[in-house]
């Protein structure tokens, strides 16, 4: 209880930050997930404490040859290409991780390879590199692919990497052969429609064999890996899709870059530098991200043999690289500045044969539910209690209020008491943040979902002091 006296006169234009009731119990370990090519099957691991990955014993078996793997953003859903029967396998994903096939598998055109699920999670985009589309499937309420696709002719050779803007409006595919040592190759342009499908809108040079692509969160920057001509490009996204590149692109690369990732935060880029089979490569190259889009190279650090996928976790912490010629998966510390440091047991076998191109994906962080209650007032002070907000996949660690009276409260606990300045009807607010860093934004970098916020975060309650 507070003091009616003394204590509250003290208090006047403050909150008082009671001591919070938080529940410490350890949130379920997260999922790495990894296709590989020859065996025909998936491989899920769960994050340990220390960043370490540990195996589950049974493989899930795919289609014939399983390459690019997506997760819906609400982290429900796993969609696997398989490019030599052509389908996509479609898995829930259970409570703890592992993967339940939905049958049946659903046909695509020839080849597929890489593949976006669009940042609402209405629909599926699939690359097919021998019949050089880009196909849309429709995702039912479970998940499913329930109705044929519709499928866009890329108009570039072997289209090879997707993504697309966190906003949902432009789409791009990457072409070129790795082997054919061609330049330039091309960015395709697309402008997503109201209904998902493609309209194209033109095409942008890169250098030779454009892979596996990234953006920043706030859709200003698309970089592109392109393997054949040891080039990163980075492009600022104008408002209509047209692409502009940054002072200083390209960026030069060790090895065969061939994928690129970027951080929850945007501050750094990492691109595996491994992408063909024997190629010697075992790099990872790790960049700092200026404001203005511009690389400046930090390290590259070794990871196995031949490293051909990547991503960050949610809370930007861990770091993960499938590599092809070992079926191995190297696993790293994000440390201060972006820098990598390989953790103690990495690399860490898949079981499996051979990790191909966007073989690994990480689970997406669910965001918190808000709850707000007002807990009564005593003349100007008013107590509010939100300790019944909720996080899915892990726990509320964060509290930010505003009164509603110009007062702010950062990080100030789930059951903050107020003092107003003078009597009237507030609107108060707490928006909540998990231990992850997921809030009220979805965090969406070009090819996945890393934190599936929304505004169930922020929670408001009207509060009466006399």
């Amino acid at each position: 209880m507070l003091a009616k006296s003394g204590l509250l006169g003290a208090l006047i234009g403050l909150s008082l930050a009671i001591t919070p009731t938080v529940s410490h119990e350890a949130p379920a370990p997260r999922s790495v997930y990894v296709t590989n090519i020859l065996s025909s099957d998936i491989t899920r691991f769960a994050i340990q404490q220390d960043g370490g990955l540990a195996a589950d014993a049974e493989l899930t078996d795919t289609g014939a040859a399983p390459r690019g793997i997506e997760i819906s953003p609400d982290a429900r859903t796993v969609y696997v290409a398989n490019g030599e029967d052509s389908t996509i396998t479609t898995y829930r994903v259970a409570a703890d991780g592992g993967l339940e096939a939905l049958p049946p598998s659903t046909p695509t055109p020839e080849d597929p390879d890489d593949a976006v699920v669009s940042p609402g999670g209405q629909r599926l985009y699939v690359i097919s590199r021998s019949a050089a589309m880009v196909t849309m499937f429709p995702i039912a309420g479970d998940g499913r692919l329930t109705t044929p696709g519709t499928s866009f002719p890329v108009l570039g050779e072997n289209p090879r990497g997707i993504a697309m803007t966190p906003d949902g409006r432009f789409l791009f595919v990457s072409t070129g052969d790795p082997l054919a040592d061609t330049v330039p190759d091309v960015l395709v342009r697309f402008r997503v429609e109201g209904d998902g499908t493609l309209t194209r809108l033109g095409t942008t040079p890169i250098g030779a064999a454009g892979g596996a692509m990234a953006l920043t969160p706030d859709g200003r920057f698309l970089f592109v890996p392109c393997s054949a001509s040891r080039e990163v490009f980075v492009f600022r996204v104008g408002p209509d899709g047209g692409l502009a590149p940054v002072p200083g692109s390209p960026f030069r690369a060790p090895g065969v870059p061939i994928a690129a990732a970027v951080t929850p935060d945007a501050r750094n880029l990492y691109v595996a530098d491994g992408g063909l089979i024997d190629s010697g490569s075992t790099k990872v190259s790790a960049y700092a991200i200026r404001d203005n889009g511009s690389l400046d190279h930090l390290a590259d650090v070794d990871a196995d043999e031949s490293p051909v996928s990547l991503a960050p976790t949610p809370d930007g912490r861990w770091l993960y690289v499938s590599n092809l010629d070992t079926s191995k998966v190297s696993a790293f510390r994000i440390k201060p500045g972006g820098y990598l440091e390989e953790l103690d047991g990495s690399p860490f076998p898949t079981g499996g044969m051979r990790p191909a191109f966007q073989s690994l994906a990480v689970l997406p962080d669910q965001g918190p539910q808000a709850a707000l209650t007002a807990g009564g007032t005593t003349g100007l002070v008013a107590r509010f209690d939100a300790s019944a907000s909720a996080d899915p996949d892990g726990r509320v660690v964060r509290y930010d209020w505003s009164f509603g009276d110009g007062t702010v409260l950062e990080n100030g606990g789930p059951e903050p008491a107020h003092r107003f300045r003078a009597a009237g009807t507030y609107q108060v607010t707490v928006v909540v943040t998990d231990d992850e860093g997921c809030s009220t934004d979805q965090v969406f970098t070009g090819a996945s979902t890393q934190c599936n916020g929304s505004g169930r975060a922020r929670a408001r309650q009207s509060v009466t002091v006399r």
